[in-house]
């Protein structure tokens, strides 16, 4: 079984970002995202408590970006600062084996961002 994500733009962004299908409560999903990039060089840099978001800020070889979880369990990943590692992990993700990419309309998210 695959875990899924999209990338997609950041409501109200131009910025990319990838959205993880799983929960932060899912522990074997959190197990292989750990794996994955500690094998492609990626680090953990620090970890922020914030309110209702946890946040690990990362260093990976295409530049540093955020994996956010919040109490709501969602996860994802940004890097408004250095968007080159959103294709960087969008590659790593998918060619791991254990990750299938979903395809998006980013139209939808334009209309919403024009809808605000």
């Amino acid at each position: 079984m695959y875990n899924r994500y999209r990338v997609r733009p950041g409501y109200g962004s131009k910025n990319l970002l990838v959205e993880f299908m799983s929960d932060s409560s899912d522990e074997a999903f959190l197990a292989v995202l750990r794996s994955v990039f500690s094998a492609n060089g990626i680090k953990a840099k620090r970890k922020e408590d914030l309110l209702f978001l946890f946040r690990t800020v990362m260093d990976s070889p295409a530049g540093t970006f955020e994996v956010d979880h919040d109490e709501w369990s969602m996860v994802w990943v940004h890097a408004d600062k250095s968007q080159n590692v959103i294709p960087y992990l969008d590659r790593i993700l998918t060619a791991s084996g254990q990750f299938q990419k979903e395809e998006v309309d980013f139209a939808q998210y334009e209309k919403a961002q024009q809808d605000h």
